[in-house]
């Protein structure tokens, strides 16, 4: 779970980093708005699907 939510956490970041590098040469106002729920959505979908793909990994080596 921590290797998940360490790749997340980079994703966000990332993504982070694009919208605020976009901010300076955008109106942002309305892109922020729709983008926060995107984002929250996003990172949540990230992380439980990393976890369950390397659960599924683990599964069939064994």
């Amino acid at each position: 779970m921590k290797k998940a939510l360490d790749d997340a956490f980079s994703v966000f970041g990332m993504v982070f980093v694009v919208l605020l590098i976009a901010s300076y040469f955008v109106s942002m106002g309305k892109v922020i708005d729709n983008a926060r729920s995107f984002l929250i959505l996003f990172f949540i979908v990230s992380v439980v699907g990393k976890y369950l793909l390397d659960r599924k990994k683990a599964k069939n080596k064994q």
